[in-house]
């Protein structure tokens, strides 16, 4: 139902049209009404639709079937008797309450929790493995929690043991002996002596994009980004800067519109994604952010402000190789400026380029991200991309591009030659907007994902949202056949997605998250190295490492109860087990790796050249 309907008839049609496509493929989509209404509020009963929905709604009443709604009903009050003394459940004690309550197949149960969680009742998260077992009850508990977190505290209120950790987080670092710190006073945090509901919480705060866990720290010493809590200072930043061989600039424009907190978000979201093990620490401050993304390159993300439009900025840069100062200037007079350049150990004369295929995969990212939040945190708002115009100075006039699939663009009466942009981010497989049409994957491409994926395939659905009951029955009708089933369950979600969606950004993060990562980075276009580790290379590297294959795998980042439950899969056999562990680190691997030299030069490291110097040579 909506009010003022004195507003313009397609304005109101347009505000109903984005309501039905608000509740597509919500489990409670069958229970709206089908026809909406527009009301005046200030006529009260005077206005005939006002008598109109008095009616209908009176009619439903009579006609109701209240076995299942009320039975969601019961569901509930029970959860609220329970979260007077709790703040969470476990999914297995909300199943327990709601076959109490008369609700008795999997399948029902599992539509019931998610339409309390649907509605704000209770907060549910079935597509994390990690949050999938705890059902919040108390969902405005965690404004609290990430209230203490993010408000700040005067210097004369901190504790002194912890004000090195207080100044960490000034500069966006959270330690995890601050953050304890903070939500001791709360109970549920109390008698939490094996960190569950401390653990849960964080990845709450995670899956929201308030922080993310720093890589390049150990178990005794874990702490997290957190961007939010950033102050707000200026940060001067020149614009011709972004000018040089070195580096390039892209803009995205929100239409009027960019909330604060979506920077915030964005810049998690890319540390998340990019963050090196052993690399330097991303440069963090108020709306700018400096970062990594691979050995190559690091990118700047920013808010800048252009004819009074808040924009997004974002800078791939390339890394330099220093070179010497040649003896003729140290010892001759020659040119200033070239001499403070060669001095700096560059000469922008011969700086490189960044490298196509990173700043695909940035910009790819970077699209993702904004799209899953303009549909999410941020619902609503729209974006599009755009590029400095060269007919004006200082940025004042930019170019709305929906690709880099062209050289030239318009602009009023002329064209504008865009053939850097175009070299470096359009092909075939170039990026368009989210304000694009999309296009479905096709069948051939899901062929090609499924031979790949293993047994851990049924995960990549629950990652795309699709529910346990539905696999199950994808299996029942495929006949336990898992290929014709992986298949099916591709095509299915292919298949409801709506036009606007980005069906590649989806399916790749998917896969991501199972680190299927070469997999969903060929499927965006990105192409990398071809040194990659063959079976029969991974067999030497078995037939040599022997009884040491956990401790190598350890090195190789694996967990240990991992290599333990493959080991137990292959009864103990130590070829067997290796391979295996080998074949998922080889999944790992981004595209852009090059394995055969990731691969020899940790076997070096840690004491295995022998092998290092058979795989080079095999």
């Amino acid at each position: 139902m909506g009010v003022l309907y004195q507003f313009p008839g397609d304005s109101v049609q347009k505000k109903f049209d984005k309501i039905r496509k608000a509740i597509e493929d919500k489990c409670y989509e069958s229970h709206v009404y089908e026809t909406y209404f527009a009301v005046e509020n200030k006529l009260s009963s005077s206005d005939e639709r006002i008598s109109q929905l008095k009616k209908i709604i009176l009619d439903i009443k009579d006609k109701m079937k209240y076995s299942i709604p009320h039975k969601w009903l019961e569901l509930l009050i029970a959860i609220q008797k329970l979260s007077k003394e709790n703040v969470t459940l476990t999914l297995a004690k909300v199943k327990s309450l709601a076959m109490k309550c008369g609700i008795s197949d999997e399948k029902t149960i599992h539509i019931a929790i998610t339409y309390l969680s649907d509605v704000g009742e209770i907060m549910y998260h079935p597509t994390e493995e990690v949050l999938r077992d705890i059902v919040v009850v108390r969902p405005l508990e965690i404004v609290d929690y990430v209230k203490t977190v993010f408000t700040a505290v005067k210097p004369a209120l901190r504790k002194a043991k912890l004000k090195e950790d207080w100044r960490k987080l000034e500069k966006g670092v959270l330690t995890k002996g601050l953050l304890k710190h903070l939500w001791k006073e709360f109970p549920i945090f109390q008698n939490d002596t094996n960190e569950k509901m401390f653990n849960f919480f964080v990845r709450l705060m995670n899956k929201f994009g308030l922080i993310c866990q720093k890589q390049n720290t150990n178990s005794d010493d874990i702490s997290y980004y957190a961007v939010s809590h950033l102050q707000p200072e200026k940060h001067s930043e020149i614009p011709e800067d972004d000018q040089g061989n070195d580096k390039v600039s892209i803009f995205h424009d929100f239409c009027g519109f960019l909330p604060d907190h979506l920077f915030t978000l964005a810049v998690t979201r890319f540390i998340e994604q990019f963050q090196l093990k052993s690399g330097p620490e991303p440069k963090l401050a108020y709306e700018h952010a400096e970062l990594s993304v691979d050995d190559c390159h690091l990118v700047r993300i920013s808010v800048a402000t252009i004819s009074y439009r808040r924009m997004f900025k974002t800078t791939i840069v390339r890394r330099q190789q220093q070179k010497p100062i040649p003896e003729s200037c140290k010892k001759k007079s020659g040119l200033k400026e070239d001499r403070r350049k060669l001095e700096k150990g560059v000469d922008r004369r011969q700086m490189h380029e960044p490298i196509p295929e990173t700043c695909k995969k940035v910009l790819l990212f970077l699209q993702s991200v904004l799209d899953s939040l303009c549909k999410t945190s941020t619902r609503g708002i729209q974006y599009k991309m755009c590029v400095p115009c060269s007919c004006s100075k200082r940025f004042e006039h930019m170019i709305f591009v929906e690709n880099f699939n062209t050289k030239m663009v318009p602009c009023g009466l002329l064209e504008i030659n865009i053939e850097r942009h175009y070299r470096l981010f359009g092909d075939e497989s170039s990026v368009s907007t989210s304000l694009g049409m999309q296009c479905p994957l096709n069948e051939v491409t899901l062929l090609d994902i499924c031979k790949e994926l293993g047994t851990d395939w049924r995960n990549v659905g629950y990652h795309l949202g699709i529910t346990h009951p539905e696999i199950n029955r994808i299996l029942i009708d495929c006949q336990y056949n898992y290929k014709e089933a992986q298949m099916e369950m591709l095509l299915r979600w292919r298949n409801k997605q709506s036009s606007d969606v980005n069906q590649l950004s989806v399916l790749s993060d998917a896969l991501k998250k199972e680190n299927y990562v070469q997999i969903a980075e060929r499927l965006m276009g990105i192409t990398g190295h071809s040194d990659v580790l063959h079976d029969n290379q991974l067999m030497l590297i078995s037939d040599n490492l022997g009884t040491n294959w956990k401790s190598f795998g350890v090195y190789l980042e694996m967990k240990w109860k991992d290599m333990k439950i493959l080991e137990e899969e292959n009864q103990g056999k130590l070829l067997e087990s290796c391979m295996d562990m080998l074949v998922l680190w080889r999944k790992k691997q981004s595209v852009m790796t090059n394995q055969v030299c990731a691969m020899s030069g940790l076997l070096k490291k840690h004491g295995f050249t022998d092998v290092a110097n058979k795989l080079k040579f095999s």
